[in-house]
């Protein structure tokens, strides 16, 4: 299994993610597992999605200001 569970927070350049990596390394228990994985808009917007047999609509980018 390579998942249980996938979060996705969007951020505004390198500092917001080394900001959030950091806050996630000191909530993270001692027996627990975290991969993170980064990607630009760009490499977001060519996500391929198969829902059954069949290619499904291609995600729309999030709005720059989506607030979580």
């Amino acid at each position: 299994m390579a998942q249980y569970s996938v979060y996705v927070r969007h951020t505004n350049g390198k500092d917001a993610v080394q900001s959030l990596l950091t806050k996630i390394e000191k909530a993270v228990p001692p027996e627990g597992k975290v991969d993170i994985l980064q990607f630009t808009d760009k490499q977001y917007e060519n996500i391929v999605c198969l829902r059954g047999a069949r290619r499904g609509a291609r995600p729309k980018n999030p709005a720059q200001l989506v607030m979580f």
